[in-house]
């Protein structure tokens, strides 16, 4: 009886509808100074109002039905996203809307992004490859590099969700026994991404993301000179384009192929680890990705593009924090391990990669350019 009383006041007492929110939106150009505002956004204002001018007609909406956010909030809010890693709630409390509407906005300032991939991830001129390969071969004695090759891994905070139905959740389970996308990127002395494929789960091999690659065709198949190089590490199949170090057995006795070793380690070092380090600090999202498949692989190919805007624009990396100084420590672990698993000892299916012509021929290139350093000493 008295739960029946109680029940009969609950429904007595009159519901106070919560007041409506207006203008909780702040404004950051105007709220935050100048250091403030680059450690939140990871660009000045002057590189903000450029992203505004460069994708102003993909985000602007017609009208003010629903008060829209404006394209420099929706920037605002997706760099914000990008530059924290943190939960997209955070992110609402920070930019003054819903979850949803970040959610929302996220999704759309990045297909926006990647929109301009053909313009912004591109190979390289013949121009920037002669003057990269002159800055290597003046720093690192060892000629004819244009770029380098390496693969990164983008880990999921949990098991990746909506992921296509030819795959298997176990399929993104890498070897460092974490979900991840295996992206493969060739970059240059710039720090530029030349190319970028996030096609791929983190159990799939090195090897066999370069040989299914459109890179590959692109460098191999002789749409460019194969006068410059492209710098490896052990995983790849050694090619006239792609070159790798000797194994630690070749290496073992020869003071000179271990010279090899080293200043190839250096090259890659300086065009493809730096470039991870440097990425993932401006964009920590990469570190612990929440989102989905689809999703995720779009923010990947949307914090490049901002990655090589941001050196185009002139853009000082942000302070380095402790989690990136143990990131650099891990990846100088992994340099000072042994050599990783020989391609050509695995069994992977890779197309017209392993053929014994090709190899040899690569072979011969690897040794000219070892004897080239004896020539210099």
């Amino acid at each position: 009886m008295e739960q029946v009383e109680e029940y009969e006041e609950m429904v007595d007492v009159q519901l106070i509808r919560q007041p409506q929110v207006y203008d909780r939106r702040a404004d950051h150009m105007v709220v935050l100074n100048h250091a403030e505002f680059k450690r939140t956004f990871r660009f000045s204002e002057d590189g903000v109002l450029a992203l505004v001018d460069l994708l102003y007609d993909q985000l602007h909406y017609p009208t003010n039905r629903g008060r829209p956010l404006s394209v420099l909030q929706q920037i605002l809010v997706a760099l914000n996203h990008f530059a924290g890693g943190q939960y997209q709630r955070t992110t609402a409390l920070c930019g003054g809307i819903s979850q949803s509407t970040v959610c929302r906005t996220v999704a759309e300032v990045s297909w926006a992004i990647c929109q301009h991939k053909a313009k912004f991830l591109k190979m390289p001129s013949e121009e920037q490859m002669h003057a990269t390969a002159a800055f290597m071969m003046n720093r690192y004695r060892l000629a004819r590099f244009a770029y380098a090759v390496d693969g990164m891994f983008v880990r999921f905070d949990n098991a990746p969700q909506n992921i296509p139905p030819t795959l298997a959740t176990q399929d993104f389970n890498c070897c460092k026994n974490f979900y991840a996308i295996n992206c493969q990127v060739v970059a240059n002395d710039e720090f530029l991404i030349c190319d970028l494929d996030v096609d791929w789960p983190g159990k799939t091999h090195d090897a066999k993301v370069w040989a299914w690659s459109d890179v590959r065709a692109y460098l191999e198949g002789g749409a460019v000179p194969q006068f410059y190089l492209l710098a490896g590490d052990s995983a790849y199949p050694i090619s006239t384009v792609l070159v790798k170090p000797y194994s630690n057995r070749e290496a073992l006795d020869d003071v000179l192929k271990r010279t090899f070793n080293s200043r190839l380690s250096s090259i890659r070092t300086r065009m493809s680890e730096n470039v991870f380090a440097r990425w993932k600090n401006t964009f920590p999202i990469l570190r612990k990705m929440r989102a989905h498949y689809d999703h995720a692989k779009i923010i990947i190919i949307a914090t490049a593009i901002l990655h090589n805007l941001s050196i185009k624009f002139g853009e000082v990396e942000p302070e380095r924090d402790m989690e990136v100084i143990d990131q650099l420590r891990e990846i100088i672990e992994v340099m000072e391990a042994p050599d990783a698993v020989d391609a050509e000892v695995l069994d992977v299916q890779v197309p017209a990669v392993g053929d014994p012509h090709r190899r040899m021929q690569g072979q011969i290139a690897r040794d000219n350019l070892m004897n080239n350093l004896r020539r210099r000493r």
